[in-house]
């Protein structure tokens, strides 16, 4: 979310077969040096917690069984704030009703959606680089352990993705984050079966948070 596109649509989709009763809050996580996100604890929160620019409508829901439901999310006040980065999370918390079939029990199941939302203002850099690259053979199997690397006063979201010298993917992660209070994130993966030649590594932001990219080819 930008000063230029303060709102945002999420949209929620009720897949089960009983109706569910839903709240909405926003929630902030600290993160530790190494991008572990961690409950705030005494109201000690980041510093970057967008809580206090964001509003949701409608505060609570009753979704039907199939039945799908918009909550818009506002960023207020953008053009009194420095340029900067903000993240907070919206928590959407369901209880899905299911009586049993003798009617003399109730059972409430508890489902907790936590979804990141970012906020930026201004023209925000990032850059990202691979560094301590090892490749472990063990049982015919290969692990690359790595750190993912960033600098800039934004953070990153993408995807990183383990590539043959051929550029087939041997194996990816999806949806990473890297958050500001991260410079250094490290990384492993194995690959199922043991890849002849070269390993490359690579990342890519998601279009829709930006461009930043990098990548490492084995020597």
């Amino acid at each position: 979310m930008t000063e230029a596109n303060p709102k945002y649509d999420y949209q929620f989709y009720n897949q089960g077969t009983s109706a569910a009763e839903c709240t909405t809050q926003f929630i902030d996580f600290n993160v530790t040096a190494n991008g572990q996100l961690r409950s705030v604890k005494n109201g000690n929160g980041p510093t970057t917690s967008a809580k206090a620019l964001l509003r949701a409508s409608p505060k609570r829901i009753r979704l039907e069984p199939n039945q799908a439901q918009k909550i818009k999310v506002i960023a207020r006040n953008l053009r009194r704030q420095p340029n900067a980065e903000w993240v907070s999370y919206l928590s959407l918390r369901c209880k899905n009703l299911v009586k049993a079939t003798d009617q003399k029990m109730q059972i409430t199941p508890n489902f907790v959606f936590n979804i990141p939302v970012i906020v930026r203002k201004g023209q925000l850099g990032a850059k990202v680089h691979f560094s301590d690259v090892d490749i472990l053979e063990q049982n015919n199997q290969q692990t690359i352990q790595f750190n993912l690397n960033r600098e800039g006063n934004r953070s990153l979201y993408g995807r990183i993705d383990v590539l043959d010298e051929s550029d087939n993917i041997l194996t990816f992660v999806k949806g990473l984050s890297i958050y500001q209070q991260t410079q250094s994130l490290p990384k492993s993966l194995t690959l199922k079966n043991k890849a002849s030649g070269k390993l490359k590594l690579r990342f890519v932001e998601s279009e829709k948070f930006g461009n930043a990219s990098a990548s490492w080819t084995q020597p």
